[in-house]
């Protein structure tokens, strides 16, 4: 009997200290990942960040590594199932950036780029043939021109620098008098000096007119 007494008497004072047990977060249990919504951005834009499988209730860092090295950190934190929600806002740089996650324990890693795009296509009217280039998703505050290569590498057309200008449109008339004609010509665009996008266009007939 006072055996029973003592075991009930022990059981009563667990009970009743319970509340006060410090538990620690759970432990991811699922692989942990982190995504975006988008997988291109307008270069001014906001990209939504998203993680899944970190440990409950926990800071997360978040390194967003720009395409020129430059690294930002947004802090976050997880909600008891583990999962996060991040902004970023892009500043209008080009190129790919490198997004790592971590809790300290569980890290998770994603890329995305902005939508700096180029067309270029072949053309024939009233003036001839030529090579129409179209640029879209330009950073307001930067310089933007295209160079048209022949088939042989060789420059044949640098067109004016675009500035404050969301997009652009240029074009280069194929003249008969060229050495190499047919074939592959390459289109590309730079920001400055620097070389953001390249496009061919394959030119297998020419129209001229008088």
């Amino acid at each position: 009997m006072k055996k029973s007494y003592v075991i009930l008497l022990g059981l009563a004072i667990f009970i009743l200290v319970l509340p006060g047990i410090v538990v620690p977060p759970a432990k991811a249990e699922t692989t942990p990942i982190v995504w975006t919504d988008k997988r291109e951005y307008d270069p001014h834009s906001i990209a939504k960040i998203f993680g899944y499988g970190f440990n409950p209730f926990s800071t997360i860092t978040v390194t967003i590594v720009r395409p020129d090295l430059v690294e930002d950190i947004v802090t976050t934190s997880t909600d008891e199932f583990g999962y996060f929600a991040c902004e970023y806002l892009l500043d209008g740089i080009h190129g790919t950036f490198n997004v790592t996650a971590t809790d300290g324990e569980n890290t998770a890693t994603t890329t995305f780029g902005n939508c700096l795009f180029l067309w270029a296509r072949l053309k024939h009217c009233t003036i001839g043939t030529f090579i129409e280039a179209r640029a879209y998703g330009l950073c307001w505050c930067k310089s933007y021109h295209v160079k048209y290569f022949d088939p042989d590498g060789v420059l044949r057309r640098t067109s004016p620098t675009y500035t404050h200008r969301w997009f652009f449109k240029d074009h280069y008339v194929i003249l008969p008098t060229l050495p190499k004609i047919l074939g592959t010509w390459t289109v590309k665009l730079y920001q400055g000096t620097t070389l953001k996008r390249t496009k061919t266009v394959d030119v297998n007939k020419i129209v001229w007119t008088m």
